[in-house]
């Protein structure tokens, strides 16, 4: 299945350009348990207006690649590899419900 991805940030400002953008699919299907990877995508932000979009990413889940996926996004505004302040982070559930265009938000760390 292919599914674009495209990130918003929350409020009237987001991550500047060129920060690392990480979009995950990861399948969420089992209680108790972390939550596996099964696609990723990387890309960079970009400058935009409040409610645009700061990056559009492509990934494509296999059949049988995730019996719950949902999308996660990490922006790196610090380049660091790791979720810390000033990152910015999807704070809630969006799960994949087929192929298409998902709009998904992201707020500051």
């Amino acid at each position: 299945m292919e599914l674009t991805i495209e990130i918003v940030a929350a409020g009237q400002s987001g991550p500047p350009a060129g920060a690392p953008v990480i979009v995950q699919l990861r399948d969420a299907g089992l209680q108790d348990e972390s939550s596996t990877t099964v696609a990723e995508s990387r890309t960079e932000s970009r400058a935009c207006e409040a409610g645009e979009a700061l990056a559009r990413t492509q990934l494509t889940l296999d059949a049988g690649g995730g019996g719950h996926p949902i999308v996660w996004v990490h922006v790196d505004v610090d380049g660091d590899g790791s979720v810390s302040e000033g990152d910015f982070i999807t704070m809630q559930s969006y799960p994949v419900r087929g192929g298409g265009v998902m709009r998904v938000e992201v707020c500051r760390v």
